[in-house]
């Protein structure tokens, strides 16, 4: 029991003794937003597929397409890649001609590759006799407009990407570390702050300076000098052997203790929606400070009049000339915030490009799976013949044969070609039927007469 005591006690007293130096830490918090800031330029970013949507995507509808063609156009186009009309004399001097067209030779080729399909082990190989048939045309006609629907698509594709000015890879990096680090800075290195000290922190830390890098905000609520002399960042990030006069003689001192603790940190994919996370967090660190001396935004720590200087426990930057407080615009903004929502647009411009093209090549997929579809059911098909057409040929031979039976009256039905009267039965029986000899001698002439034409 008393051992407990001694040792709760004992926590105590050394919890009272690190009181003072850890309540100096006052912008870690701010540290930890603006490190994740700078995190941003070190970063994987991969740019999305913005490319354009090449003929592949589009060989496949245009192969199934040609398959259904009228079998006397399709005659015409080489079946071998020997017989191409653009190594032929006629296109020596192409002039206008069709055949002599980029796209006729595309034509040549798909109709070489369906040649070479013997088998019709990727397309199906449709009788001729199909093709010509009502079926045959109209699967043509709607293939054909399937077709034209997925050239439509990929042309829509391809005229975006033509127009999008995208980002790549390293122009993102790019644009972040130079919002990061300054100017100068190393694509995707944030070893060296790239800003320049004066000899005054005021100056330094006060608007328009103060946010032309992360960094140099990082400089300014962090860095000790000789007047500042606490660990406002923590021992790592403000370590006392820092403490030099503020200067670029000495800036890179200070940075490397604070860059030590944001470079720990775990790196992350880069996306827009990450970019603007963290901008968003970083930019809810600036608050409102107020005293008898009037009032400011600052980020930070702020001496008293939201003052910047090199005073001791105090670091921040002021953002006095981004306040709305007087009746005219204000001039001032935080650089590295433009320059960091810039990268952020430039990342979604390429997303949004790339979620359009993987739209453009599903619908075009759709479509050409509908082709197929449409061509495999012409290849399975009955000589072509739709269920409607079977059906109308079934109707039209119903409808043709008389209702000898319903006839009660026997001129009536001897006038009737078809019908007879059965004269020799008796009784019940003695009524009007069928005459199945002058029925098929109707019959036989028309059918005939279909299959001719």
């Amino acid at each position: 029991m008393y051992q407990a005591i001694a040792v709760i006690v004992s926590v105590l007293v050394h919890m009272q003794k690190c009181r003072g130096a850890t309540n100096d830490h006052t912008n870690v918090a701010d540290l930890q937003a603006l490190c994740d800031l700078m995190n941003l330029a070190k970063g994987t970013y991969a740019t999305p597929d913005t490319t354009e949507i090449n003929q592949e995507a589009l060989n496949e509808i245009e192969i199934i397409n040609i398959s259904v063609a009228g079998p006397k156009w399709r005659a015409t186009l080489a079946a071998e890649a020997k017989n191409k009309k653009k190594d032929s004399a006629d296109c020596k001097t192409p002039g206008d001609k069709e055949i002599c067209k980029p796209y006729y030779e595309l034509w040549e080729n798909h109709n070489i590759a369906l040649a070479a399909d013997k088998a019709g082990e990727q397309y199906p190989k449709i009788d001729p006799a199909k093709l010509k048939a009502a079926l045959g045309r109209s699967t043509s006609i709607m293939i054909s407009g399937l077709a034209e629907r997925a050239a439509a698509i990929r042309d829509q594709y391809n005229t975006q990407a033509a127009q999008h000015k995208g980002a790549t890879s390293a122009d993102v990096i790019t644009q972040l570390t130079l919002a990061a680090a300054g100017p100068e800075a190393q694509r995707a290195s944030t070893t060296a702050c790239t800003i320049t000290l004066t000899s005054n922190r005021a100056t330094d830390c006060t608007l328009p300076k103060g946010t032309t890098a992360v960094c140099e905000t990082l400089l300014c609520i962090c860095a000790l000098d000789s007047s500042q002399n606490k660990n406002l960042c923590g021992t790592i990030a403000s370590p006392d052997g820092t403490n030099q006069a503020w200067g670029e003689s000495n800036k890179n001192a200070k940075w490397t203790a604070i860059n030590s603790v944001c470079s720990a940190q775990t790196l992350q994919t880069i996306t827009p929606e990450l970019i603007r996370q963290r901008l968003q967090a970083a930019l809810s660190r600036i608050k409102h400070h107020k005293d008898a001396s009037g009032e400011h935004l600052v980020i930070g720590t702020a001496h008293t009049g939201g003052v910047c200087s090199s005073q001791s426990g105090k670091g921040c930057v002021n953002l006095k000339t981004m306040t709305y407080q007087a009746a005219a615009a204000v001039t001032g903004t935080v650089g590295w915030a433009k320059a960091i929502e810039a990268a952020a647009a430039a990342a979604q411009k390429n997303a949004d490009l790339a979620k359009s093209k993987v739209g453009a090549m599903a619908a075009i997929s759709a479509i050409t799976r509908e082709a197929r579809q449409l061509a495999s059911a012409l290849n399975l098909s009955n000589k072509g013949e739709s269920l409607l057409e079977e059906s109308t040929k079934t109707s039209i031979a119903t409808t043709s044969k008389p209702d000898c039976a319903a006839i009660t009256q026997p001129d009536q039905c001897r006038s009737k070609g078809e019908c007879e009267w059965n004269d020799k039965a008796t009784g019940t029986d003695k009524k009007c039927k069928l005459n199945t000899t002058a029925a098929s001698e109707q019959t036989t002439p028309a059918a005939e007469t279909a299959g001719e034409q």
